[in-house]
C-alpha cells in the first residue's frame, strides 16, 4: 500500500483543502504518514497571502527534495495557482496542482507518474 505525507501552510482553506486531499488518496487506498522519510509521495499544501511564509515553503521543498531525492512530490495550494514557472524553474521534476483541480487529485498523480512535472490546474 502507498504512503503520502501531507504538509499544509496557511489559511484555513488550505486546511479544508487538505482534508479533501487525504480523504480522496485514503479512499484510493493510499496511508497517510506523519514522516516524510516513509511516504511514497510527499505533497505540500502551499500559501502565498505572506512573503515570508513563501520563502519558507520554498526552503521546506528544497530541503525536502534533497534529503528524499527519489521521491515523488506533489505542490498544491496557491503557489502552483498564482506563480507556476517559479516550482517549474526551481523544482521541474515536481507535479502540481492547483486550489481549484483538489478534487482531481487522482488525474495528476497518474499523469506524474507517466510525465515528470505534470501540472493540473489554471495558470492566472
Amino acid at each position: 500500500m502507498k504512503r503520502f505525507y501531507l504538509k499544509t501552510y496557511g489559511c484555513s482553506a488550505n486546511k479544508n483543502d487538505s482534508e479533501i486531499i487525504a480523504g480522496i488518496l485514503s479512499k484510493s487506498g493510499m496511508i497517510k504518514i506523519k514522516n516524510p522519510k516513509f511516504a511514497d509521495l510527499i505533497i505540500i499544501n502551499t500559501c502565498i497571502v505572506k512573503k515570508p511564509t513563501e520563502n519558507k515553503i520554498l526552503h521546506r521543498i528544497k530541503k525536502l527534495k534533497e534529503n528524499f531525492p527519489r521521491k515523488k512530490f506533489l505542490i498544491a495550494g496557491c503557489m502552483p495557482e498564482a506563480y507556476p514557472e517559479l516550482i517549474k524553474d526551481h523544482f521541474p521534476e515536481m507535479s502540481m496542482i492547483s486550489t481549484n483541480k483538489i478534487k482531481d487529485i487522482s488525474k495528476v498523480l497518474t499523469l506524474s507518474t507517466t510525465k515528470i512535472g505534470s501540472f493540473l490546474g489554471t495558470y492566472l
